[in-house]
């Protein structure tokens, strides 16, 4: 049927309604949530909580726009509106800017999936879990990651240079040398183990042993004790591996959870992508 309308009405065709929402709309929403739900506090800590809920909001839609702007759609599903809550909740009670951060990531990506997939699940999780966690905690997720997660593609042929590769990781482990663990420390480990961010093994891996799988044609004529003289000649990666081989860092394997925070903080600190996250959680 035909549908006639007057000066300045709108039309709907029957059972197709299509109705968007804006990013005000989202920011709005987001807001009475975070006020209709969070805990009552005293006039000037409410105050400090609502600037954060709110510059959280705006800053993950800010990132929306540049990186993933349909994801704004997504904000008008609830369970989207609760991962949003949670992260204000989050941010609003510490008020920790790297924090703000890595929780802005998270949501990003939370956008992008469709459905109730594993990843999503994870994200979920992670967005309750990392305010558990201090930044040194943080960083070793990624530093793991690092090491027993990813290979660069670059380096997997025996026509390159083992100097290059190490190169490359004395670049990467510049982001993280400052909070390497000590052996006093292994209650950082059992922290993450308690967030649901790891599990300790009674196996342990040497980094010298999981270099020589990683990079098996670049080392296939090396043993592991000439691996580790190499690895001694640069000073970042020597006390990586130092670190590793003396601490419960050898026997620590991550959870999809532990894999997802360690991803999305190494992402912000290194500036690069490392792979869209499902290629390690996927389901």
């Amino acid at each position: 049927m035909k549908q006639n309308g007057g000066k300045d009405s709108t039309n709907y065709q029957a059972n197709v309604i299509n109705v968007g929402v804006t990013a005000e709309e989202v920011r709005n929403i987001a807001l009475d949530l975070f006020k209709a739900n969070f805990l009552e506090l005293s006039q000037q800590a409410a105050e400090i909580a609502s600037y954060r809920a709110e510059k959280l909001v705006n800053d993950t839609l800010e990132k929306l726009k540049e990186e993933n702007p349909v994801g704004i759609e997504k904000m008008k599903n609830p369970d989207m509106q609760y991962a949003m809550y949670t992260a204000q909740k989050e941010y609003a009670r510490t008020g920790d800017e790297n924090l703000e951060k890595i929780l802005i990531n998270l949501l990003v990506e939370r956008t992008k999936e469709d459905g109730r997939t594993l990843k999503q699940i994870v994200l979920d999780e992670s967005l309750s879990v990392i305010s558990k966690l201090n930044q040194k905690q943080i960083d070793i997720l990624s530093l793991v990651f690092i090491i027993m997660r990813t290979i660069n593609n670059i380096y997997i042929n025996f026509d390159r240079e083992v100097g290059d590769l190490l190169d490359y990781y004395e670049r990467l482990y510049s982001k993280f040398i400052n909070e390497l663990p000590t052996v006093e420390e292994d209650t950082l480990l059992e922290h993450l183990v308690y967030a649901g961010c790891g599990r300790l093994s009674i196996g342990e891996a040497k980094y010298e042993h999981i270099f020589k799988n990683s990079y098996q044609k670049i080392f296939n004529t090396k043993s592991e004790n000439e691996i580790v003289q190499l690895v001694n000649g640069f000073p970042l990666s020597s006390k990586v591996m130092n670190t590793w081989n003396e601490t419960s860092l050898k026997n620590f394997n991550l959870t999809s959870v532990g894999i997802a925070i360690g991803h999305t903080n190494l992402t912000k600190k290194t500036g690069s992508s490392f792979g869209d996250l499902a290629i390690w959680i996927s389901g």
